[in-house]
């Protein structure tokens, strides 16, 4: 298991990729990050959301069982962190959220599951916080182009509701 710094190192040289509207269908960076969490940490599966109007939609995965791949927004899903005792997958004992945010508005969630009871320490909490923010730092600058990926995706398939597709990013 790395040391919790060495984890964000390994995240800042995920997200320090160069990134293009070309490059979106590619390896993303988003991918690398969930992989840094994963293989730098003791936890049983890794997920990334990102949301586009009412909907959080997976963008990357590191786990032996593939989550959800969209669901609905709500409150207890990706407003406050969350740590409850099961899930559908019946090796997990621990879980937590983390909402990727910023200002108020919300851009996506890390989730994450533990094998193990209890799994998420208070240093765990803050090393994924801080992940979070430095997600949404991203996505809000070299970033833009995956979440104007997502949002178009979404739009294609029909995903409407909500103001921040109709008005995009700011």
């Amino acid at each position: 298991m790395l040391h919790p710094r060495q984890v964000l190192v390994n995240v800042d040289q995920a997200l320090a990729q160069k990134l293009s509207p070309r490059s979106v269908g590619r390896r993303k960076p988003l991918e690398d990050v969930a992989e840094a969490l994963y293989r730098g940490r003791r936890y049983d599966s890794i997920a990334i959301y990102l949301v586009a109007g009412s909907k959080v939609i997976r963008q990357s995965f590191c786990g032996p069982v593939p989550p959800a791949q969209t669901f609905e927004q709500g409150m207890n899903t990706v407003s406050t962190p969350v740590q409850i005792g099961t899930t559908g997958s019946p090796e997990t004992k621990s879980q937590i959220t983390v909402p990727i945010k910023i200002a108020a508005r919300t851009l996506g969630l890390i989730n994450v599951e533990s094998d193990r009871e209890h799994a998420f320490s208070g240093k765990e909490r803050v090393l994924l916080k801080e992940v979070a923010a430095r997600l949404a730092r991203y996505l809000t600058s070299r970033g833009k182009v995956i979440v104007r990926h997502v949002r178009e995706q979404a739009e294609a398939a029909g995903v409407r509701e909500g103001r921040w597709i109709a008005r995009g990013c700011r």
